[in-house]
């Protein structure tokens, strides 16, 4: 499972943030998913949506590069670098 957990986060980074694909929130975020963000908690699928939708309006040339990945059982911790202008 942890494997295949990393490889989600992955994508994650990779394919929907780094390649601006919004339309994998669907496939990629569980609907009872939690993002804890500076400004507060989103909810699922929908909060999913509007923190690309935010992000991507924000910082256009938006980059995520991962550091190092964790993983031990379901959990992934990410260690990534940020970069927008």
């Amino acid at each position: 499972m942890s494997e295949q957990n990393k490889a989600v986060v992955r994508r994650i980074v990779e394919d929907h943030w780094n390649r601006k694909d919004r339309s994998l929130v669907s496939e990629l975020f569980a609907t009872n998913c939690s993002l804890r963000t500076p400004d507060g908690a989103l909810q699922g699928v929908e909060g999913a949506t509007q923190l690309y939708d935010a992000y991507a309006t924000g910082f256009p040339d938006l980059d995520v590069g991962i550091d190092d990945r964790l993983a031990d059982g379901n959990r992934v911790a990410v260690l990534y670098t940020f970069t927008g202008t």
